[in-house]
Parts: structure tokens; sequence; C-alpha cells
């Protein structure tokens, strides 16, 4: 065979047929492998079939499939695609290849309002996002942002009923007094309450049933105690993203005195209980954002002074009227905070620090030892201290352990102990009585607290009074004799103030424990601390 038929053999493609079989055929020219007359072995990976001949007599080789399929889809494009109302499914039109990638259903995202309840409810994460879209609505439309904020509190309280809002009118005078008034309807069968949330007069409704039952900030489930601590946070996020705009405008603050005063002193335990946390809360986050203002003017302050003092050119000039400027900036805003604070004080804490329920006491003790910690300038005065001191006197444990844990946590700290002794000399008898409490915790409370009156004051106690202490090492409840031998080792076995003072060699550690062990040997074996000499107690530790 010449070379110029091997290369037309190379573009002819023949269906012919030998022993019963169709097979389709190419023949190899040289540059694509070996010839069909050739011989040699075969190639790994193809399946070899018996060679065929054409009507000359010469041999062929046959094609793959893999190639008889891309000529085959090579032609279909070549003619053309089917119209549009040619059925192409069957399997003889079926096209070769991956089949058609199918049309995705695109997203189509629904935007509805969200009201601040559900945003709360959502997570942790969308309280903060709440709070900032809350306050663009206030800056863009005041009324009916305020609006918002009272419908939210409202249903926090569990009220699925309506709240209505008329305008007070100034010309009303004092029958608008008249007009605050809680009862319920017998016809409708709904409990409604009037009061004033100024500028509005807002009036509430609610079925009976759902009076007491069940409202958010109690439900059960973690699910509702989830939305208790969003709940919490909100009302301190709120403050915390107003305080340096739109807190001291005159118009937020009031308008929200005004509502949670009026639920705080509902006859309904939820609008109640709801109001009076969102109130403790609200003044927690106020002491925080005043402490911080003050520490933030006393800085400015010595700055300024320390500026004032060097005379230094150039820059001097310019720097000192911004410490100026950041002066007088800090001057009024902490002023007008501290007003609030005593208005939410005066109109939440006070009538419901001795509220009927004690779970409303507990909150306003726990709050009221947190604001005494953030803002000791203002909260640790007699005047708020005294409402701890009362409270000692609860019939409620819990509202005992709230007070005890505020004064020890006051304690800790020398500058504010420094500052309770006269409130310490006024409830000191109450103190000593509570370690024989009926709770053994709050008697394992109380003697650490204690102790730690021990540490900062000198002669603070009586011997009788050391004598009735020392007892509760014997004491059968294991902590509340731990907290009595703290006390002991305090005062018996600490080394006295004057030793290696004059010249005199304080002893060598192994005397000192001779004398330690000889005590506590002394101690367990009399028994009774009266019979001890009077030169065991040291009054002047």
């Amino acid at each position: 065979m010449s070379g110029r038929s091997r290369r037309e053999g190379v573009k002819a493609v023949s269906v012919c047929g030998g022993r019963g079989r169709d097979g389709v055929s190419m023949q190899e020219g040289p540059s694509g492998g070996r010839d069909a007359g050739r011989s040699g072995p075969r190639r790994r990976g193809r399946r070899s079939c018996g060679r065929l001949r054409n009507q000359a007599g010469q041999f062929i080789s046959v094609v793959t499939v893999f190639e008889v399929m891309a000529r085959r889809r090579s032609s279909i494009l070549a003619q053309g695609a089917p119209s549009g109302g040619q059925d192409t499914s069957g399997p003889g039109n079926r096209r070769r290849g991956r089949p058609p990638r199918k049309h995705r259903k695109r997203k189509v995202a629904i935007t509805t309002e969200v009201t601040l309840f559900e945003m709360v409810a959502l997570g942790k994460n969308s309280v903060q996002t709440a709070v900032e879209e809350w306050v663009q609505s206030y800056k863009e439309d005041r009324e009916l942002a305020l609006l918002d904020l009272i419908s939210f509190f409202v249903q926090c309280c569990g009220c699925e009923g309506m709240v209505t809002a008329e305008l007070y009118q100034s010309n009303q005078g004092k029958n608008v007094v008249h007009k605050m008034t809680e009862k319920f309807d017998q016809e409708t069968g709904l409990y409604y309450k009037k009061f004033l949330a100024y500028p509005w007069i807002l009036t509430i409704m609610w079925p009976e049933k759902l009076q007491n039952d069940f409202y958010p900030i109690v439900g059960p489930g973690p699910f509702w105690k989830r939305f208790r601590v969003n709940f919490c946070e909100f009302t301190e996020l709120l403050v915390h993203q107003t305080h340096s705009s739109v807190l001291c405008d005159g118009h937020l603050m009031d308008t929200v005195i005004c509502m949670l005063s009026g639920l705080t002193n509902s006859a309904v335990y939820s609008l109640r209980h709801t109001s009076s946390l969102a109130a403790m809360k609200l003044l927690t986050a106020l002491a925080s954002v005043n402490q911080g203002i003050c520490a933030g003017r006393r800085t400015a302050q010595r700055l300024y002074e320390i500026e004032s003092i060097t005379k230094l050119k150039g820059r001097h000039k310019y720097y000192m009227e911004l410490l100026d400027q950041r002066r007088h900036q800090f001057q009024n805003k902490p002023m007008a905070i501290d007003n609030i604070i005593c208005a939410l004080f005066k109109r939440t804490f006070v009538p419901r620090y001795r509220d009927i329920s004690s779970d409303i006491r507990v909150i306003c003790m726990g709050e009221l030892g947190c604001w005494i910690r953030l803002y000791p300038d203002m909260f640790l005065d007699n005047n708020y201290l005294k409402y701890i001191g009362w409270m000692l006197y609860d019939k409620d444990a819990s509202v005992r352990m709230k007070c005890i844990l505020a004064l020890k946590a006051l304690y800790e700290k020398r500058e504010s102990a420094m500052k309770l002794g006269l409130f310490f000399y006024k409830f000191k008898k109450r103190i000593l009585s509570m370690t024989q409490d009926r709770q053994p915790e709050i008697t394992s409370e109380c003697m650490q607290l204690l102790r730690l009156i021990s540490e900062h004051y000198v002669g603070v106690f009586s011997t009788m009074e050391y004598v009735f202490l020392f007892q509760f090492v014997y004491a059968a409840y294991r902590p509340m004799a731990t907290a009595a031998g703290e006390l002991i080792c305090k005062r018996l076995l600490a080394p006295p103030p004057h030793e290696g003072f004059f010249g005199q060699e304080p002893p060598d550690e192994f005397d000192r424990n001779l004398q330690n062990m000889k005590t506590l040997i002394d101690f367990y074996l009399q028994g009774e601390v009266r019979a001890w000499p009077r030169a065991v107690w040291r009054q002047d530790v």
C-alpha cells in the first residue's frame, strides 16, 4: 500500500460486517500509532477484536466506542438543534453527554416588620441590633419610638391585650389623678389600668386569666431563662447607647420613669415584678455610666492642672484648649444623670424594697449592693446604706442573704470599709445575732463578714462578744466552724503589731509555733473560753 493511500485511509470511516457482527473501523496513520499491517505486542488497556478485511482484502483496525460517540455527537451538532416544538425526550433524539443543568429556583427575601419583643427573644446577638435600630428610630420619630418602647415593656409583663395612648392636656389639672385607675370590668372580662406616662395617658387592657399565670421573665425552660437575660441586657444597653446623645434630652427618661413608676404601683404581680426588674437594671446602668463620666472628669481636671503648671510653647495652648473643652463637657452631664437616678430611685426603689413579694425585695437588695460598688461617690452614704440595714430584719432568708453578701463585698475593700463605721455601730447587734440564724448558709456568711470587720477596726468587739463568736468553732455546720476558726487564728494566733519594735528581736518560727500550739491546746482543754486568762485577749489588735 502506497503512502498516499495510507494518508487517505486515515480520513476514511466505514461500517462493515464480518463474522455476523457490525464494526466501525478506521485505519491508523503513521503518526497515530502502529500500522494495521504491522505485527507486535498489543496496547494495554484496549480490548482486542477480531481483525476484519474490506472488499479489497486489506486489514482494518477496530475503532473504540468513545471515538464513535464523539463523531456522532459532532454530526448531530453539525445538523443543528431541534426545533422548539419537536420532542427530544425519546431515546433516538436524546442528547449525548452530560444532561442539561436544571434551572435553580431563586430565593426571594421577604422582609417583615419585627417588634422589639421579637428581636430580644431571638437571642443575644440581636439585642445590640435592636437597641441601635430603636435609637435611630427615636432620632427620626420620637413619639412613635417611645410608644414602641412602652409596648415592649408592657408585652414583657405578659399583657397580650391592647395598649392605647391619649395625649395629656395641661388644662386637665388635678382631674388627671382621678383617672389613674386599675380595676376589673365584669361585662367584658378584662382588666384595665390607666396611668400617666408623660406626654400620654396610657390604658392597658388584658384578659383576667393572664394576670398571674405566665409572663416572659419567669417562664419555664431555657428559652425564657435566656429571654430574661436578654431583657436585662436590653435595658442596660439602652442607657449605654444613649448616654452621649438622647439620654438627657428631657423626654426619653421622663417618659420611661413615668411608665415604670405607673407599672410598679400596680396590684397585678406580673406588671409589678417585670417593671421593678427593668427599673433596677436601668439604675445599675445609670450608676455605671455616671461613674465612668466622673472618672473621666477627674482625669481631665488633673491633666489640665498639670499642663497649666508646665510652660511649654508651640502646641501647648492648643492642648490646653482641648483639655478645657473636655473638662467643661464632663461638667454638667453627671449632674443631669444624678437627677435621673434620684427620680428613678424615689419612684421605683423606695415603694418596692418592702414589697409583699420576696422576689422583688431580693432584686432591690441585690441591685442596691451593685450600685454602691459601681458608684460609691453617690450611694456609699448612710442615706442609702440604711435600706440594707433595715432589710437585715426581713423574714425571708434570701433577702437577708443578699444583704449580707452586699455588706461582705463592701468590707473586702478597705476604702469602702472605712466609710461604714457609723453603719456598723448602728446595726452591730443585729449582725452578731445573725450568727444564730435558722439558715446555716447565712450564719457562715455572717461569720466571714465579722472576720472582715475585725480586721479593719481596732477594738470593735468586746471580750464577751469574742467569747460568743469563738464558741461557733464547735458548730456542726462545717463552713460555720471553718469561718469561726479563721476568726480565732486572726485574733489569737496572729503576732502582736509591736513585735520587733524598740530593739526587740522577734522570736524565731519554732518559738512562735510552740506558743500557738500551747494556745490551741488550752483552748481545747478548757472548753469554756470564759476561763481563759485576760492576757490572751489583746484588745490592741
